[in-house]
């Protein structure tokens, strides 16, 4: 929306305006997005009619709606102008078109928004040493097609023919020469592992936590149901013994796993996944296998280029390729004209900018075949946000006053010390939070787990983890953790992870009788349908048995009053508790504690 000085028009012709223009703006609908192109919904209008929205200045009059062209699902687009940041309130089309940005890579190859220029880490693995680890066939498959691999990979479909995918290949089976490497095993011997104890250690680790197997699981982590047709059989049991080496800047869990568990391991997933069907083509192997030194040079430098040229570095780290951006500027696309856009020899679209980037997004050579832009494919829905996102792209002179930007907020910093060595060792943030940062498998915050848990549970928890809540999928892994490693982090995290509104030794404010008042409370409002208490109740919450050896008194009355406060999005009823009823039912949770 242009935002205007001159206050000659009301509130009430701009809204309006707004209405016939989405009436108005259907009879133009991009004429190639069929019927069932999904849920392609109209922006709610109540962004439009209510207080919230009609007390902001910048919304108050507008001399005229700009590019007044947009289809009512694209509405959405002119919010982008003045709010420089991913997540943008009440704009469900704008947000997921940024997040996507994100998500796919496109900011690896376009510049967009200023908001995304401090992304430094790439999105794909490291390629240095990538030689060493894939089997060649595998390498074919999965850059062939992608998607035929994986039912919703983030690697994109590049269209590559046989002779560029050879020279491809070539240069990154070249790569190859880590610095000494550590390995334990240079050739993995016959039957060096057992499987069986393998299977073992997959199921006590909790690797489906993250990795997906047979189609359960996490997808923060790589597959694992093809992995034996993947690796190679060294790699593998060399990669488990030193996770960090191979992977620095990733976010895998550090197992201590000893050299005999990583061979059973490897001896499992080689045993259980491999299926030989991702072999490299016989024509390809022969013409390898022809080559001469000088010419398997050649072809290095020639899959170099390729790599480079379709911008494969800004999502891989590669080291002797600096970082650039291969695709075209796309931070004020949404100012761009008709007159130049490529429509090709097409005559069946509508000549507009939203229809042009839509077709483009959703099949990147919809206008010429010779586009080296890969494809993602994407859903219609996905297109139209990443659309609309686009549009919302121009460089204008607004009032800074009118411009809404991201609150700022410290950057995530590793702790000190010992603490903090193991903390990044452990690689506890890739699942937990601590205030806004980290990740979202573990619903369990770290911000304020000092006031949350006893200190004798915690280390005990860390040296041999079980399941709080039976019925969550992702658990905690059993990492074979020291107990100096534990008792360090649990004390770290009691004395410093600490929130100072939690009431401490509140237990001896509590009595026998709050307890019996407490249990009443219980009954009254059927908390054993989702908690088990005495062995017996429901599986949706976690078990509330030995309550007292886990959790913290202050923290469960506090957790009482308001479960929203410490976790947004818990599903756990905020009864409305008075002071005194949340201190009774505490009371009664944490039993035989109380004083008489």
């Amino acid at each position: 929306m242009n935002i205007a000085h001159n206050q000659k028009f009301s509130v009430g012709i701009v809204i309006a305006a707004m209405t016939i223009l989405a009436l108005v703006s259907s009879c133009d609908l991009m004429k190639n997005i069929p019927e069932n192109s999904g849920n392609l919904t109209y922006i709610e209008k109540t962004i439009f009619f209510s207080e919230e929205f009609r007390a902001i200045p910048a919304h108050m009059t507008t001399e005229f709606w700009e590019n007044s062209d947009y289809p009512a699902e694209m509405l959405e687009a002119s919010c982008g102008t003045c709010h420089l940041s991913e997540e943008v309130p009440k704009t469900s089309l704008l947000t997921k078109g940024r997040i996507l940005f994100r998500e796919k890579g496109c900011i690896s190859c376009h510049s967009i928004n200023d908001f995304y220029e401090d992304i430094v880490d790439e999105l794909g693995p490291d390629l240095n040493g990538i030689g060493n680890k894939v089997n060649r066939g595998w390498l074919y498959h999965w850059l062939k097609d992608p998607h035929n691999y994986l039912k919703n990979p983030r690697m994109p479909t590049f269209r590559l023919d046989d002779q560029k995918l050879f020279s491809l290949i070539e240069y990154l089976m070249s790569l190859d020469d880590k610095d000494s490497p550590p390995v334990f095993i240079k050739k993995l011997p016959a039957e060096a592992g057992d499987p069986d104890r393998g299977d073992i250690l997959v199921r006590e680790s909790r690797c489906i936590s993250c990795h997906s197997i047979h189609g359960r699981g996490g997808t923060f982590a790589p597959e694992l149901e093809r992995v034996g047709d993947k690796v190679k059989e060294e790699w593998l049991p060399n990669f488990l013994r030193n996770i960090h080496y191979y992977q620095p800047r990733k976010k895998m869990l550090a197992f201590n796993f000893s050299n005999q568990q990583a061979l059973d391991i490897a001896a499992y997933f080689f045993d259980e996944f491999t299926e030989d069907d991702y072999l490299y083509p016989q024509k390809l192997t022969a013409a390898q296998a022809a080559l001469s030194k000088e010419e398997r040079q050649q072809k290095i430098i020639k899959g170099k280029q390729i790599f480079w040229g379709y911008g494969c570095r800004g999502c891989h780290n590669v080291a002797d390729i600096p970082k650039l951006k291969v695709g075209t500027d796309l931070s004020n696309i949404g100012n761009r004209s008709v007159s130049s856009l490529y429509f090709g020899n097409r005559d069946d679209v509508a000549r507009n900018l939203h229809n042009w980037l839509f077709m483009k997004i959703k099949n990147p050579i919809a206008f010429d075949s010779l586009y080296n832009m890969p494809n993602f494919n994407l859903s219609d829905e996905e297109a139209l946000a990443i659309t609309v996102a686009l549009l919302g792209n121009k460089e204008q002179e607004y009032p800074p006053e009118y411009l809404v930007h991201e609150l700022e907020s410290s950057p995530y910093t590793k702790p000190p010390g010992k603490f903090g060595e193991l903390f990044e060792r452990y690689s506890c943030i890739s699942c937990h939070t601590v205030e806004k940062y980290g990740g979202t498998l573990s619903t369990v915050s770290l911000t304020n787990v000092g006031s949350r848990v006893k200190y004798e549970w915690l280390k005990n928890y860390l040296l041999k983890p079980y399941a709080v809540r039976p019925i969550v999928t992702a658990r905690m892994p059993r990492f074979r953790m020291t107990e100096p490693d534990a008792i360090e982090i649990a004390r770290y995290l009691k004395e410093v992870y600490v929130s100072k509104e939690i009431p401490k030794f509140l237990e001896h404010e509590l009595t026998i009788e709050d307890e019996n008042k407490g249990e009443n409370i219980f009954d009254q409002q059927k908390c054993v349908s989702c908690h088990i208490i005495d062995g017996k109740g429901g599986y949706v919450g976690p078990s509330l048995d030995n309550l007292a050896q886990r959790l913290e008194t202050g923290w469960v009355y506090k957790w009482l009053r308001n479960p929203q406060k410490y976790r947004p999005r818990t599903i756990h009823p905020n009864y409305g508790f008075s002071e005194k009823e949340a201190k009774q039912l505490t009371a009664f949770l944490i039993g035989k504690k109380v004083v008489q």
